[in-house]
Parts: C-alpha cells; sequence; structure tokens
C-alpha cells in the first residue's frame, strides 16, 4: 500500500501519473533535487523528495566534504557526513547557507540510521538553526562558560519554566542544568552527556531564552531579549518556492539580509557582534594563589610586572613534554583570536598539520624537531600548541590562507635542511589550511573548515590543502 505523501506549502497535490507520465515525473524530481543550498533549502528538499516519493541517494556540499541522504519512497532513511550518522548529518545542512545539490535516482538504501519524520527533521532543524543563530548573536559558541543564577531556585520552578520553552526532553534539560558549575564549559558538559551539536545548541539557548542559565557574564536573558535581532523562519523561503517543471525554472530564495557591517563582508547569516566574555581559569591540579589580595580604593603605588609569574603560567598552559600550549589553552585562545577577527574586521588563518611515517607511531625525536623549528619559524603573536592528540595547530592572527601557504612552505623547506634524511625515511608534514572571512565566519565552521583539509592533505599524501580549494 502506498503511503499518502505529506503536501508541501506552494506544492501542488501530487498526482497519481498513469504509466507513460513516469518519465515526466521522474524529470521533475531531478530538476527539483539539484542546484544549491542557497536556493532551496534543505526543509525544500526534503518536503519536495516527500512530495515525490523518490528513491535514491541526495548528495550535498563538497565532494571532499559531501552529506549523502538516502530515500525510500519520499522518507530519509539513511544519512551519513564526514562526522556523523543518521538524523544529526540531516540536521547539520539546516545551518548550511550553501552547497552543491545532486539527486541519483534508484539507489536503494543500505540500512536505516534515520527514524525521525520529514515533519520531525524540519522542526528540530529549524529549531536547531534559530538556537544557533540565538547563541552566536551572544557570542556564546562551546567554549563558553554559561552561569546560574545568584539566587538558587528549586527544581519543581525549573521543570514548570521548561514547559514554556522549547519541546526538548525534561530530563536531559536537567541533566544539562545540573552540570553548569562555572567551571565547565558548554563542550564539556556536552561530552560529558553525549550530547550531538544539534541537541546541546537547542538546550543551551532554550535554558537560556527562559532565564533558567545566565550568559558567561552573568546576564539574565530577559536583560538582552529585547536587544535580539532575530530573522524569519526557514520556513518563510522555502514556503514561497514552487516546485519546478520544465517550464519553470527554480527561483531563487532570498537571503535575509544580518544586521552589522560584518555581516556583507562574510555574506552568513549570523554575525559575532561582541567578543565573547573571558572565561575561568583553566582547571588544573596546580593552584596558583594572587601574590596580593584585590583591595577597594585608590592604586597608590607602582605595581611591576613579575616574570616568575608569568613563567608560572605560561607553565600551566604548556604541555611538559615538548612545551608548546595544550589542547585546552589553543581552544582558549582560538576563542579570543576569532573574536578579535570578528570585532576588528581582520583575517585569522588556523593551519593544523600532522606527522606520518612508516612506523606505526611517530618517534618522539622526530615530533620534537618538527615542534622546534616551528617554533623557531613562527612570529611571537602567533599561538601554537596540540591540536587534539595526534595534530598540532598555529594561530596566525591577521594573515591570509595564501599567505599562511609561504610559513608552510618555509616548515617543509626548513626542515629538509636541518635533516635532510627525513624524507628517505617516510616523514611527512601534511597541512589543512582554513581562515576566516575567507572561508568562513563561524568558530564552528573554521574548525571542521581546517579539519577537512588537513585529511585532504593526508589520503592524498600532499603537504597542504587550503579550504578554498575543496570549494572548486
Amino acid at each position: 500500500m502506498r503511503r499518502r505523501s505529506f503536501t508541501a506549502p506552494g506544492m501542488p497535490p501530487p498526482v497519481q501519473p498513469a504509466p507513460t507520465e513516469t518519465a515526466p515525473m521522474i524529470s521533475e524530481a531531478m530538476m527539483a533535487l539539484s542546484g544549491d543550498l542557497s536556493e532551496k533549502p534543505i526543509q525544500w528538499l526534503l518536503m519536495a523528495a516527500q512530495h515525490y516519493e523518490v528513491t535514491g541517494r541526495l548528495q550535498l556540499g563538497l565532494a571532499a566534504c559531501p552529506v549523502n541522504i538516502q530515500f525510500g519512497l519520499g522518507r530519509p532513511l539513511h544519512a551519513q557526513s564526514p562526522f556523523c550518522v543518521g538524523s544529526e548529518a540531516i540536521l547539520d545542512l539546516f545551518i548550511w547557507k550553501d552547497g552543491r545539490i545532486q539527486f541519483e535516482t534508484g539507489k536503494h538504501p543500505e540500512h536505516v540510521s534515520v527514524h525521525e519524520s520529514v515533519e520531525e527533521l524540519i522542526q528540530r532543524g529549524e529549531a536547531y538553526a534559530e538556537s544557533q543563530v540565538f547563541l552566536e548573536q551572544h557570542a556564546i559558541n562551546e567554549l563558553s562558560f554559561l552561569m546560574r543564577p545568584p539566587t538558587r531556585v528549586s527544581t519543581e520552578d525549573i521543570e514548570k519554566r521548561l514547559k514554556d520553552g522549547q519541546p526538548i526532553d525534561t530530563n536531559i534539560q536537567m541533566e544539562f542544568y545540573s552540570n553548569i558549575y562555572g567551571t565547565r564549559n558548554i563542550k564539556d558538559t556536552a561530552e560529558k552527556l553525549s550530547l550531538q551539536p544539534s541537541r546541546w545548541t537547542s538546550i543551551a539557548a532554550n535554558l537560556l531564552q527562559l532565564g533558567i542559565l545566565f550568559t558567561p557574564d552573568g546576564r539574565s536573558i530577559a536583560t538582552i531579549a529585547d536587544k535580539r535581532v532575530t530573522e524569519p523562519k526557514p520556513t518563510a523561503e522555502f514556503e514561497a518556492l514552487k516546485l519546478p517543471t520544465a517550464d519553470s525554472p527554480p527561483q531563487p530564495v532570498a537571503q535575509a539580509a544580518a544586521g552589522g557591517a560584518l555581516s556583507s563582508l562574510w555574506q552568513t547569516k549570523a554575525t559575532v557582534h561582541t567578543p565573547p566574555v573571558q572565561a575561568p581559569p583553566l582547571a588544573s591540579e596546580v593552584t596558583m594563589t594572587p601574590a596580593t589580595m584585590a583591595q577597594s580604593g585608590i592604586a597608590n603605588h607602582i605595581v611591576t610586572l613579575d616574570q616568575t609569574d608569568y613563567n608560572r603560567v605560561l607553565g600551566l598552559l604548556s604541555s611538559p613534554d615538548d612545551g608548546i600550549y595544550t589542547f585546552e589553552a589553543l581552544q582558549f585562545f582560538l576563542a579570543k583570536e576569532f573574536a578579535r577577527a570578528c570585532r576588528f574586521k581582520t583575517s585569522l588563518t588556523l593551519v593544523l598539520y600532522t606527522i606520518t611515517c612508516r612506523e606505526p607511531a611517530v618517534p618522539p625525536a622526530i615530533s620534537q624537531l618538527v615542534t622546534t623549528t616551528v617554533s623557531r619559524i613562527k612570529r611571537d603573536v602567533d599561538v601554537f600548541g596540540h591540536f587534539g592528540t595526534r595534530a598540532y595547530a598555529l594561530l596566525l592572527p591577521n594573515i591570509e590562507s595564501n599567505q599562511a601557504c609561504l610559513l608552510v612552505d618555509r616548515i617543509s623547506k626548513d626542515l629538509l635542511e636541518v635533516n635532510p634524511t627525513l624524507k628517505d625515511s617516510g616523514v611527512a608534514l601534511h597541512f589543512g589550511l582554513a581562515s576566516v572571512p575567507g572561508d568562513t565566519s563561524e568558530i564552528n565552521g573554521l574548525v571542521k573548515a581546517a579539519q577537512v583539509s588537513m585529511f585532504h592533505a593526508t589520503s592524498n599524501r600532499l603537504l597542504r590543502t587550503q579550504a578554498q580549494q575543496l570549494r572548486q
């Protein structure tokens, strides 16, 4: 029995074709499911696929970083991206502003990883996109430290307040709230609770909008709610679209203009207008005690800088093995440099690299040689540290991606001059470069683009790959 298809707003009701109309219907479906996300957002594509009851594979994005959605009779059954599988791969598309669309008919789903209906996916996706915009407008990201209200609120009051917000499981939201101490950022909390980006983004935004949690600088949502710059819901965009036919080409979707000068420069839906508030210090086993306690009153003597204190703090932020910044410290500096680039409309390039060799593990001597060389070549304003457990990162303020290539080439050249046997030993470096505003305007997008570029360079045995090359 064929199920009834959902009739999307602005779409003609599906017509049961005669046997001779099969080819025209397939042609219309192929035309509808092609183009670019800038003209046809994912909401519209899902509804079009359901309208035509297609069976096949929809590929979106770049060839180097595709998202594949497999449909069966118009229903999404399986989705996969380089970073996730299932519904999350589809929900991630709700915050994409562009990307190539291509459909292959007849590709049957291999297995089922998506269990939500089209309507449920659209509801969750739109809530995710709106929550993402809300957090960005208030300079809140996964590295931010949210705060509880100064006055204690009972569990009953919180649960009652949650009923006025987004339809998210109350138990999950309560567990998220209970893990906010002021010393754990959003990312740490999400990892502890195994929450995917779409889930923790919606939860964080919902708790802030309801006033259950405060912003990193201790402000209630009530004090900033009136200052929000809202955008039209994505629904209004794709509802205006008509399904394309042979005689009627698709109408482009007008992109909503975001407020602020940076939006015209970076052409994105959300812009960070203010730098993020300084986060609490990183948790460490070593506790620093201030030399003097802060006192109120008028300063009446000269305070000098203490190099010993500087070295002590640097030691807390650096890895004891090689002396460069830890991954936790690098994340902090990345958030600060990203905010600076947004605030002053300057460039910032994130360079990631990994080391490969013939041996299963890179010898410590090789890692130390590379680290020493990079530390010698980089500028004093550049930030150099670990990225995860197997990669390294360079933050290059006021440097564009093309300029950063010169630094990468010099690192490779100097390494061979210091140790000419590296190449014969099978040791190779693979760099991935991404920058703002050239490649993205979001900190998560910057990190993702740099990693995808590094993966591309590694798999193709290249010295470097720029994110802009993968878009071509």
